[in-house]
């Protein structure tokens, strides 16, 4: 999961100036989707429960 989470952290994040707090929420949603995009077989589970724990959302790909 290390590697996957530092994947992730490697990719550029949209600035949140100006955006409006749903925005911002759907912004961090996306980037939930990326993460589990970027986790391989054996990271996805783990991945997807993590974001469920945290943000109670389910995200593409869980």
């Amino acid at each position: 999961m290390a590697s996957t989470t530092q994947r992730w952290a490697e990719r550029e994040i949209p600035a949140q100036d100006g955006l409006t707090e749903d925005e911002q929420r759907k912004t961090v949603y996306r980037w939930l989707d990326v993460l589990v995009e970027l986790a391989d077989d054996t990271e996805r589970d783990a991945a997807c429960e993590s974001i469920d724990l945290r943000f109670h959302v389910e995200v593409t790909g869980c």
